[in-house]
């Protein structure tokens, strides 16, 4: 297999993939700032591509990020204006290939981890930005 193309530099109307986790991480269009707390040092996103910018693309996307549950994760989105204009301090989108994930790995972002001022203001913005995709329980997914 080839190499894959590297990510940046990033322009304002790229846009980056946040997983949501748990169905009550948004309850009726409000964003929780869990949704962009992270156990780690940094927060992890992915990079849409044009591909992840069709609704046939990120419904794959979806399915292929099901958790183990069977659960399919919520999806937001961040611009990289949002990221870098928008939140004080910005906290800039960098690449973050993974390398174990062979079809999406090299689309893998991260930030510094957010303060909680930070995740507020995060959530906000992802409201502002629509929903790209609910979270789906095992039980209400139509795919199986």
């Amino acid at each position: 297999m080839g190499a894959r193309p590297t990510l940046g530099p990033f322009v304002d109307a790229d846009s980056f993939l946040r997983h949501v986790d748990r169905k009550n991480r948004i309850r009726r269009g409000v964003v929780s700032h869990k949704v962009f707390k992270d156990k780690h040092e940094t927060l992890s996103f992915t990079c849409q591509n044009a591909v992840l910018r069709t609704g046939k693309g990120l419904d794959q996307y979806q399915r292929d990020k099901a958790f183990e549950s069977g659960d399919l994760p919520g999806l937001r989105r961040l611009t990289f204006y949002d990221l870098t204009v928008r939140l004080q301090p910005p906290l800039p989108p960098r690449s973050d290939p993974n390398p174990d994930d062979e079809r999406y790995g090299h689309l893998y972002c991260c930030t510094n981890r957010p303060s909680d001022d930070q995740r507020e203001k995060m959530a906000h913005l992802a409201e502002g930005n629509g929903i790209v995709r609910p979270f789906v329980p095992k039980g209400k997914r139509t795919d199986l």
